[in-house]
C-alpha cells in the first residue's frame, strides 16, 4: 500500500514528428506514458499544413490515418497495436 505522498507520478513523454500534421494548439501530437501512447485529435491536414477540407471524405480519412500511423511510428508503436 502506498500513501498518497508516495505514489509514483506518471512520466509523460511528448511525441512529435514532422511526418504528420502539426499540433494546432499548445499540446503534443501524442504523449507516451509507460507502454501506452495517447494520440490527440487528428484533422485531415498534410504534414506541410495543407488542409484537405475541400477534398472527398475518402481523401480526408486517408490523410488522418496517415497522420496517425506516422505519430504511432514515432512513438515506437503502430496501427496494429491500437485499442478502443
Amino acid at each position: 500500500f502506498l500513501s498518497a505522498g508516495a505514489r509514483k507520478r506518471p512520466r509523460l513523454e511528448p511525441v512529435s514528428t514532422s511526418h504528420a500534421s502539426p499540433a494546432a494548439g499548445h499540446y503534443s501530437q501524442a504523449v507516451k506514458n509507460g507502454g501506452e501512447v495517447f494520440v490527440s485529435g487528428l484533422l485531415p491536414i498534410m504534414p506541410d499544413g495543407t488542409k484537405l477540407s475541400g477534398n472527398t471524405f475518402e481523401a480526408q480519412a486517408t490523410q488522418v490515418l496517415r497522420n496517425l500511423e506516422a505519430i504511432l511510428h514515432e512513438a515506437g508503436s503502430g496501427l496494429d497495436r491500437l485499442i478502443q
